[in-house]
Formats: C-alpha cells, sequence, structure tokens
C-alpha cells in the first residue's frame, strides 16, 4: 500500500443523535479533501431528528447513506455498512462524539506502514479508568470493573492481549473482513471481530485515542441487563469455533 495513496472508509453508524451528527459527520468531510475517503452513514430509524439532518448530505460527493427501516443496533449498522465498503482500509467512528476523528491518521499510521493489519484505538493505554460518570459515579464504576474482567476474558478465550478490546474505534484493512459473516446486531460485534480475525491468525494493536466518555443522562446507549449477557454469549460462540476449527484445521 502507498503510504502517499491510501483510501479510507469511514462507517459511522447513527441513532438518535440530534445534537450532534452534524458536528460528527462534518469532523469526518473537513478532512474528505479528495476522493481517498469515503463516508458511509447508516441511520437506524432515529426519531428525535437525526434523520432529517443526515439525509440533508445525502447529495454529497463519496457520502453513501444507508436507511434503516428499524433500529437493529450498533452490529447491524456496520455489517450494513461494511457491504459498500470499497476503499482499502475501514475504520468504525461513531457519531456520539466520545471520539475524535482526527486521531484515525495516526491509527492507520501501522496499517500503511505494513506492521498491522487491525488497530484498535485504545482508552486504556495510558489510563488507569475511562469512565468517570458525573452524575453516575456508581455505574462508571462498574462498567469499569466489567471492562477490565472482559478484556481479560477475551484476552484467554482469543489469545490476544487488548487493554481495550471493546474500543468502537477498529480499524483494519477492509479485505480481511469480507469473507467473514458477522452475526451480531449490538455491541457485540465489537468483540466479534477480534475473535473471528484471531481465529484467522490476525491479532489487532492498540494505539492510544481521545475518548470522552458521556453518562447515561447524556444518551449512552449500552444497557447492563441486555448488553452484557449478548457479550458474554460472543466470546462462548467464537471460543467454541476456535477450539473446533483448531482440531478440525480450518478456520472458516
Amino acid at each position: 500500500m502507498n503510504p502517499l495513496n491510501y483510501s479510507l472508509t469511514v462507517i459511522m453508524p447513527v441513532y438518535n443523535e440530534v445534537l450532534r451528527i452534524k458536528h460528527a459527520i462534518d469532523e469526518v468531510i473537513s478532512h474528505m479533501h479528495n476522493s481517498s475517503i469515503e463516508l458511509i452513514i447508516i441511520e437506524s430509524a432515529s426519531t428525535d431528528g437525526t434523520k432529517e439532518i443526515v439525509q440533508s448530505y445525502s447529495t454529497l460527493p463519496n457520502v453513501k447513506i444507508i436507511f434503516q427501516e428499524e433500529p437493529k443496533g450498533k452490529g447491524s449498522a456496520v455489517r450494513a455498512g461494511l457491504n459498500l465498503a470499497s476503499k482499502e482500509i475501514t475504520c468504525i467512528f461513531d457519531a456520539d462524539l466520545e471520539y475524535q476523528f482526527k486521531d484515525i491518521f495516526t491509527l492507520i499510521e501501522p496499517i500503511i506502514s505494513g506492521e498491522a493489519q487491525f488497530v484498535l484505538g485504545s482508552r486504556w493505554v495510558e489510563k488507569n479508568y475511562i469512565r468517570n460518570f458525573q452524575n453516575q459515579k456508581w455505574k462508571g464504576k462498574l462498567l469499569n470493573l466489567i471492562h477490565i474482567f472482559g478484556a481479560y476474558i477475551i484476552n484467554k478465550c482469543f489469545a490476544v492481549e487488548t487493554k481495550d478490546p471493546f474500543t468502537m474505534w477498529k480499524v483494519f484493512k477492509t479485505e480481511l473482513v469480507k469473507s467473514i459473516v458477522f452475526k451480531g446486531n449490538r455491541f457485540e460485534w465489537d468483540l466479534e471481530i477480534i475473535g473471528e480475525l484471531a481465529i484467522r491468525g490476525i491479532k489487532p494493536i492498540e494505539l492510544p485515542a481521545f475518548y470522552k466518555s458521556r453518562d447515561y443522562s447524556e444518551g449512552k446507549k449500552i444497557k447492563f441487563l441486555k448488553d452484557v449477557p449478548i457479550l458474554l454469549k460472543t466470546i462462548l460462540q467464537i471460543l467454541v469455533k476456535r477450539i473446533f476449527g483448531r482440531r478440525l484445521g480450518r478456520h472458516g
């Protein structure tokens, strides 16, 4: 890959982000100086005015928009976006503004140089904790503990070394995922891609990324009772696939 001629697909799942979506889209567009970057927005039937804002960008070049008929979750949106990804590198950039898009230019460097094929923008590389909710401190602490325990389980099950497997900053060579059939509809997709690539011998490297956590009063969407069991189920399914794939001598 020519470091002076890379191309990037940005997949942006969107649901009920009326206060942030314009800023998020404009942040990406401000770096789209030529056709090397394409933006794919997946609007998941928002009810707060987000859909109308997204619609206003539909005529811009290198911007593709998918309007889903109902909200099925982040994973469903990402899977829809991956079907349209046409550039050499793909990244997932959420519309909630907890991350900064400008970090992508650091995160893609190891892929451009050939050092890595899969990069995580880690919130934990230089921090001891990442969630410090001002109005819901106990929820922030609980999420931090679940994160630490979950990362340990994922590392052991998938034979990887990560501090932040749950980061939304997933950056990878597009060709890696074209043959993978992902199934996750919600946040479990972020673990599914790590597990599926690990099965194929592709392990992520981590680089530090900006992160400013918002709490539930600001629109955070992960749900303890719904998402944690789904995450555990996803880990178990990929672990079983990894064990039996190794015994049968295949990784498909």
